[in-house]
């Protein structure tokens, strides 16, 4: 890009708004302006259950993470990061293999990170079933924070850094612009750029129809419930995750404490091909009652312990989902001026820091530095035709 080009950012979510503080450091806020159809962090952003952690073996996957836990670590009150540990259980050998190559990732990282026996399992979290498990991998450098926080803190730097945040201002077309290369018709008037990034989140697949540059997103509908137990418990329960369900169906349990009393629990979804996507405009934000059930049961069999667990309410969000389940991020080879900032499906708060940063280093310096593999994260890839038509 040239220092007079104008940068259009769409979507005030993590994503959009990491990518604008990103872009001020490099030394172009002053030419960036987001637009928010509501408000920052109006979105899922806020609904997030804020996990962070380690808990992943590929060496993108943790990069990114201990990049963002860095970043988490240093506006620690802003955000209000809370680290309760990490811990991830696996039923067989094949999953077993996945820890071991974990905790050799975290070597000489600086992580705290184990793999246990079942009946080591039992010394972590005493309430919990383990007679069919094979391992877990416990580390340190996980827990949680505020999405809605951690938007505010990428907000106040990029704002700090000159970028232009109009909020209540829905993009309703896209033409060629004047001059320059787009026109952005919004709901508060009329926008020219030279580069678009596509941060909608939800609304991705939409813009992206707009800005003739496909982006195949599928929102699912993540709920969540808060769990409650009479009184605190007699050990500080962890970031929990049974990762071999979501491996092989698809679902997987997870439960983090957020008071002495008081936990959030869910089920954990990946992509399937062909599978619906909600309507960001509407779609319910009440926990269904048969989730609910399925829930309890799933909470009551793997903790047997706390049969005095009850769940009360809870809300929804969207998962913005790619069919590779990897970010959308960078450039289309195709639509010059278009750069994706999407697909951060349920590790948004995790991957918001690196996915702004990767996307903003496409932009200005044409390249991002970092990871071994960037381009296994654009948004043309083939892998995601590939994937999308169940093709091998």
């Amino acid at each position: 890009m040239t220092g007079a080009d104008r940068i259009a950012i769409v979507g005030g979510g993590v994503a959009g708004l990491s990518t604008a503080m990103h872009l001020g450091r490099l030394g172009v806020g002053a030419n960036v302006t987001l637009f928010e159809a509501r408000h920052p962090a109006a979105g899922s952003s806020s609904r997030s259950v804020g996990d962070v952690g380690v808990l992943y073996e590929g060496a993108d996957e943790l990069a990114m993470r201990l990049e963002a836990l860095a970043f988490f670590e240093q506006v620690a009150e802003e955000v209000g990061l809370r680290f309760v540990g990490g811990l991830r259980v696996v039923d067989d050998a094949r999953h077993r293999e996945r820890l071991e190559r974990a905790v050799a990732a975290y070597s000489g990282q600086g992580i705290d990170a184990r793999l246990l026996e079942p009946d080591e399992l039992t010394r972590v979290v005493p309430d919990m079933r383990v007679d069919d498990l094979a391992a877990g991998l416990w580390a340190d450098r996980a827990g949680h924070i505020d999405g809605a926080l951690l938007c505010n803190a990428y907000l106040e730097r990029a704002q700090a850094a000159g970028v232009t945040v109009v909020a209540r201002a829905p993009v309703l077309d896209v033409t060629s612009g004047q001059r320059r290369r787009f026109r952005l018709v919004t709901a508060r008037g009329e926008h020219e750029a030279d580069v678009v990034v596509n941060a909608a989140g939800g609304w991705s697949r939409a813009l992206g129809e707009l800005l003739g540059a496909p982006a195949p997103i599928v929102s699912q509908r993540h709920q969540v419930c808060l769990a409650r137990v009479p009184q605190g418990l007699a050990y500080p329960m962890p970031q929990f995750q049974d990762s071999f369900g979501y491996v092989d169906s698809g679902r997987g349990l997870y439960l983090r404490p957020e008071s002495e009393t008081t936990f959030i629990a869910g089920m954990h979804h990946n992509y399937v091909p062909g599978s619906p996507s909600e309507d960001p405009d509407a779609f319910s934000g009440a926990v269904d009652p048969d989730y609910v059930e399925v829930l309890a049961e799933a909470l009551m069999e793997r903790f047997p312990g706390l049969d005095e667990m009850g769940l009360s309410e809870g809300w929804t969000g969207l998962y913005p989902l790619s069919p590779d389940d990897h970010l959308l991020v960078g450039p289309y080879a195709g639509v010059p001026g278009v750069v994706a900032a999407t697909g951060l499906g349920g590790a948004g708060i995790q991957t918001s820091y690196a996915a702004g940063r990767l996307a903003a280093e496409w932009i200005v310096r044409g390249e991002p530095s970092g990871l071994r593999d960037p381009a296994r994260y654009l948004p043309d890839r083939p892998a995601l035709a590939a994937v999308a038509t169940g093709a091998s």
